[in-house]
């Protein structure tokens, strides 16, 4: 995408690493360099038991705009629900407590953290590992500071990121803190989320 496609001439540039996962399947951010400077990268493992397939890293990374405001970004993609959605649900709940944890260590140092979650997270907005475990809520008056807004819970019905077996889900979602929703340091969600939908 950076190197073979038009994006070459914006000067994007990525994180990435190999994962564990079996079947070569990584995260990765890219990011412009002229609008955002990298601090921090960490890969962040999600161990779900000695008998269990590896599954892939969350990346973690630090990043500080112009106006020096500071970003916390987490990319994920989460287990898959291969061999159902309630046989995996535990694989997903292991990754949304690792990445709790994560998030709550960073509004314990900094209540006023700007925080991203994004990526594929294999569970709906509504799903538990989504709703209970990471707090992402489609409440967006925060009365639970620690809450997390799911800016993806709006979207339902006809469509939606992915398509199967004839049904819309959104699996691919964005989560922000507080203070990143109502713009507390500089920086601030300034529209909801858009799925690119063209006419084919």
């Amino acid at each position: 995408l950076t190197q073979k496609t038009v994006l070459q001439s914006s000067g994007y540039e990525i994180l990435h690493q190999e994962s564990p996962d079996n079947r070569g399947i990584d995260v990765a951010l890219i990011y412009r360099p002229d609008k955002i400077k990298i601090d921090t990268v960490q890969y962040i493992q999600v161990f779900l038991g000695k008998d269990q397939r590896p599954t892939r890293d969350i990346l973690y990374a630090t990043a500080r705009t112009a106006n020096d405001a500071q970003l916390h970004v987490f990319v994920n993609h989460w287990p898959s629900r291969y061999g159902g959605q309630m046989k995996s649900d535990p694989k997903r709940k292991m990754a949304a407590r690792v990445l709790r944890g994560y998030v709550d260590s960073i509004l314990m140092a900094q209540p006023h953290a700007n925080i991203l979650l994004m990526g594929d997270f294999n569970d709906e907005p509504e799903n538990e590992s989504i709703h209970d475990v990471l707090n992402a809520q489609a409440d967006s008056t925060f009365q639970d500071p620690t809450q997390l807004y799911n800016a993806m819970s709006p979207i339902h019905g006809n469509h939606g990121t992915h398509k199967y077996q004839g049904n819309w889900g959104v699996l691919d979602q964005f989560m922000v803190s507080q203070s990143l929703f109502q713009g507390h340091t500089h920086l601030k969600v300034i529209e909801g989320p858009l799925i690119f939908k063209p006419p084919y």
